[in-house]
C-alpha cells in the first residue's frame, strides 16, 4: 500500500514529470520521495524512485545545494 502525501509539488518539463512527495513513514517519521516519469521511445511509461529518508534530509540538502550553486557560476568547458 502506497504512503498519502503529506505534501506534493508537481514539476513538467516536456515529456517528463517530476513529483516531490513528503510522506509519513510505517515507523512514524517522514520521508521525501522524488518520482520522475516519462514515456519512453516505444510509447512505455517509465518510472523512477528516490526516496531520502528524515534522518538524511540534512545531508542531502546541502549536498544539492552544493550542487544547484554550481548553475549560478559561469558555465566551464569541460
Amino acid at each position: 500500500m502506497q504512503n498519502k502525501a503529506i505534501y506534493t509539488e508537481t514539476v513538467k518539463c516536456k515529456s517528463r514529470t517530476f513529483f516531490l512527495d513528503v510522506k509519513n513513514t510505517t515507523q512514524g517519521s517522514r520521508m521525501l520521495q522524488l518520482t520522475e516519469t516519462h514515456v519512453d521511445k516505444d510509447g512505455n511509461r517509465q518510472t523512477a524512485r528516490l526516496t531520502v529518508f528524515e534522518e538524511q534530509i540534512p545531508d542531502f540538502a546541502a549536498a544539492l545545494a552544493k550542487a544547484l550553486d554550481q548553475f549560478a557560476a559561469p558555465a566551464q568547458s569541460a
